[in-house]
């Protein structure tokens, strides 16, 4: 009689168990779906600043984006969204918005949207 309940003991116990990595595989492939809607989102947020060169725009960049710049920091990005709109990219050095050797190392990045 002990040998039989041992026996479906360890059945229930195998049961559960397969139950169990069956129900986190099914949760990992949910996480994976909810990722794969994301990232097609996040890539169009960061795309919405650039132009059809891949310029960054600076009418619209947000300052996050502005700081991924080299050379850009915090406060030169600020400055840079405070002294909006500008007309060509030159108005950040004639506007003494950023210094000279700055723009020279972002002036390939950046780029001005003028509105239709």
């Amino acid at each position: 009689m002990k040998k039989a309940l041992i026996f479906a003991l360890g059945a229930l116990g195998l049961l559960a168990f397969s139950s169990y990595k069956k129900s986190r595989a099914g949760a990992r492939t949910a996480e994976q779906r909810v990722e794969g809607v994301a990232r097609p989102r996040a890539r169009k947020m960061r795309l919405r600043h650039r132009t059809e060169d891949g310029l960054l725009d600076l009418n619209s960049a947000t300052l996050i984006e502005l700081k991924e710049l080299e050379g850009i920091d915090d406060a030169f990005a600020a400055r840079i969204v405070e002294n909006r709109p500008y007309l060509t990219k030159m108005d950040l050095v004639g506007r003494r918005v950023i210094p000279d050797s700055a723009y020279e190392v972002i002036k390939h990045f950046i780029a001005v949207k003028r509105a239709a």
